[in-house]
């Protein structure tokens, strides 16, 4: 009479299956981990893109929105590498010409406007000292390929275009030359300071060759 198998396992196929499990439950949480991952890329990649967007149209609505006043030849009053200081009017000529700053700061990698309400009439108005209003435009960004925030230019020699490029801070006379502003940033996600999935934004605003405030009909900002 043959001897009969003994029903169950082994301790050789126990530990095999063992195995076999741990290999389908650490592939598994590979692929999870993998997924996570990607998810978290995207997710950055949109906020980065998404904030920074926000930004420069803010920034470009505010420098398309800047205006001459009387015998000032220049939208512009101060202009640097990461700041620019210009005259701006937002209300077609309701209220007095607002004078707005947009800075970048490096060492907190904050894009941010200041407001300087204008008081007066046209055209001898003032502006305070301090700003009237602040507010951040964009957290975590940083210049965009090794190239300044802000870049001025002026005409070409015979008026062929814009192309001038301007040395900073822009002395008197190029505030009243400069014609075109490029404006270039990288956007990062919030919560991260890595380049890897940040957004690179570029635009570029023309100066303004009319004075709206003036009732007279203004003069040339270019």
């Amino acid at each position: 009479m043959s001897a009969r198998r003994q029903e169950g396992f082994t301790i050789v196929e126990l530990l095999v299956g063992m195995i076999v499990g741990l290999i389908v439950v650490f592939a598994a949480f590979a692929i999870l981990e993998r997924a996570y991952t990607a998810n978290k890329e995207a997710s950055d990649r949109s906020d980065a893109s998404q904030r920074g967007r926000l930004a420069m149209d803010k920034v470009v609505q505010t420098l398309r929105s800047q205006v001459c006043i009387g015998a000032q030849r220049a939208s512009l009053t101060a202009a640097d590498a990461n700041s620019v200081t210009l005259l701006v009017d937002l209300s077609g000529g309701v209220r007095a010409p607002e004078r707005r700053t947009i800075a970048y700061t490096p060492a907190t990698r904050t894009l941010s406007e200041s407001v300087y309400a204008g008081s007066g009439t046209f055209p001898n108005y003032t502006y305070p000292a301090t700003p009237t209003t602040s507010r951040t435009l964009l957290t975590n960004a940083g210049p965009a390929d090794g190239n300044p925030i802000f870049r001025y230019y002026a005409l070409d020699v015979g008026g062929r275009g814009a192309n001038t490029l301007l040395a900073t801070p822009l002395s008197s006379a190029d505030l009243a030359r400069t014609s075109r502003i490029s404006i270039g940033f990288l956007s990062r996600p919030e919560l991260s300071t890595s380049d890897r999935f940040g957004t690179t934004l570029q635009d570029d605003v023309f100066v303004r060759s009319a004075d709206p405030a003036n009732p007279a009909g203004g003069l040339s900002c270019l």
